[in-house]
């Protein structure tokens, strides 16, 4: 079963990779996929993808840094930084940087398909097991910065937020350590009703210590399920 599930995982992260692909091609290759297996495959290139952006962004600037003092040490030694004015070498030095860590920072194709795949069933998702994948891709996500990811963002917090009432508390208490910090971060943003709802009672109900000032704030929300959520996580952190 686990060879199986890598090899799907090669499969579709191979047809992903290349190129942007259009929607109907995304969906011929998830075909024959449950939604949750589908979103599982997904996450894992959305981390893929993730872990290679951020090494080849430090092989970059590490390359950067040393190009660049190289620069530096050759033209002082040559004596031609007496002729450069310093604003103009400053200046030259930071706009080579800048680009070459601006180009580093660019999402490849396997992110930006594996994020319309998401789209297309994440609102199918119903298995408790998919939750950990679906935190994990939340947390690359940042719909405040980047505006295209808003939409998606928000779906998957929904669908976490339909996910966490069906874990018991000893599935609860069992959630690794990177969810709850995502769920922590979630509540203190609290700029997704159901989500903060949901993670204060599932908190809660782990007596997760972590949570008690983040409710203790929510006590006065506006919102009245939250404060509703708040009172009672307090109350399941109390037992």
């Amino acid at each position: 079963m686990v060879q199986k599930s890598i090899s799907n995982y090669a499969a579709l992260r191979d047809r992903l990779k290349p190129a942007l692909l259009p929607v109907t091609d995304i969906s011929r290759a998830l075909t024959g996929l449950s939604a949750d297996a589908a979103a599982l495959l997904l996450c894992q290139c959305l981390q893929e993808e993730q872990v290679s952006r951020l090494r080849r962004e430090r092989v970059t600037l590490i390359v950067t840094s040393i190009a660049l003092g190289l620069w530096v040490l050759l033209n002082y030694q040559s004596g031609c930084l007496d002729s450069i004015p310093l604003g103009i070498f400053l200046a030259g030095s930071l706009m080579i940087a800048l680009s070459l860590w601006l180009s580093v920072r660019r999402y490849g194709p396997l992110r930006h398909n594996a994020l319309a795949g998401l789209t297309a069933v994440v609102n199918e998702i119903h298995e408790r097991e998919s939750l950990e994948s679906l935190c994990r891709a939340a947390a690359l996500l940042d719909g405040k910065k980047r505006r295209w990811e808003q939409e998606i963002e928000e779906a998957i917090r929904s669908a976490i937020a339909r996910l966490l009432p069906r874990l018991s508390a000893d599935d609860a208490a069992l959630l690794p350590d990177d969810v709850r910090q995502f769920l922590l971060a979630a509540i203190t943003d609290n700029r997704h009703d159901d989500l903060t709802v949901a993670a204060l009672l599932t908190l809660g109900s782990a007596k997760e210590e972590a949570v008690r000032p983040l409710a203790e704030n929510l006590r006065t929300s506006l919102t009245e399920r939250t404060r509703e959520a708040a009172l009672e996580c307090l109350t399941d952190l109390r037992r």
